[in-house]
């Protein structure tokens, strides 16, 4: 439905809700409903902000965990120079595959095909 109406989903759901809420705020009346709405939505996002947060630092803490962990597990495996070689490959790998945005992505994005035609950057 986004997607048809070349908007965000944040963008549709906010239309949304702004339409329930006038709705309601009809029969009740605006001056009493829409300040209670303004601050449960200011609540809400600094939830969501917070957890986001927190959630991204403790994958970014994991993701340097593992990442020191297996290097050191591949140093006893194959020595120091062919760790290095496969840590900067896999690296290099991850990087290219993170500029190609998967299909769910792409469909968020809207245009991001019409910009890779061109040989613009998709991200």
């Amino acid at each position: 439905m986004a997607g048809a109406q070349r908007t965000t989903v944040s963008e549709l759901a906010a239309a949304i809700l702004e339409r329930g809420v006038k709705q309601e705020a009809e029969a009740v009346g605006l001056e009493l409903i829409l300040p209670a709405v303004e601050r449960q939505v200011q609540r809400t996002g600094r939830y969501v902000a917070d957890r986001l947060a927190n959630l991204l630092a403790r994958s970014a803490l994991d993701a340097a965990s593992s990442r020191r962990l297996l290097y050191q597990l591949l140093v006893q495996e194959v020595g120091e120079e062919r760790a290095k070689k496969l840590y900067e490959s896999s690296w290099n790998a991850g990087v290219a595959s993170l500029k190609k945005p998967s299909a769910g992505v792409r469909e968020l994005l809207g245009g991001a095909d019409d910009h890779a035609d061109r040989g613009e950057s998709e991200l």
